[in-house]
């Protein structure tokens, strides 16, 4: 991943990833960031078929619903690779490898169609502002 030459306005992960605490403090937008961009290249070769299957759809589903504008088609293809996803981690992981945010996923469809892009209220932009302020001495009154 350290190769990778991606343009700067499109953010940056950190480089030691496989030191320490690797993924643990990753933000949002940088858990966006590998998986739509570093994600396939990196972790193809560690795969087994099944769970290629299931980054291939994850990637794809990242990609649609990351957009500031979304076509309804697109959001239908995202929901049938999210069932998708479900399906394949049942089948060859178990069921009890299905998590409630596996679960909320299914209904990214409806809440794009209800307030509109995800991109327009997701939690990146509060992520950031408590980064922000989580830097400043914590005053008590």
């Amino acid at each position: 991943m350290d190769e990778f030459q991606i343009p700067s306005d499109l953010g940056r992960i950190p480089g030691k990833i496989h030191s320490g605490e690797g993924f643990a403090n990753f933000t949002a937008d940088q858990w966006r960031i590998f998986f739509t961009i570093y994600s396939t290249v990196s972790l193809w070769e560690h795969l087994s078929d099944v769970d290629r299957r299931i980054l291939n759809h994850f990637v794809r589903v990242c990609s649609i619903l990351v957009n500031q504008i979304l076509e309804s088609n697109l959001v239908d293809e995202a929901h049938r690779s999210l069932i998708e996803i479900v399906k394949l981690i049942e089948n060859h992981h178990g069921r009890d490898k299905i998590t409630p945010n596996l679960h909320f996923s299914l209904h990214l469809r409806d809440c794009s169609s209800d307030y509109g892009p995800l991109y327009a209220f997701w939690c990146f932009s509060f992520e950031r502002i408590n980064g922000i302020l989580g830097k400043y001495p914590l005053t008590i009154f």
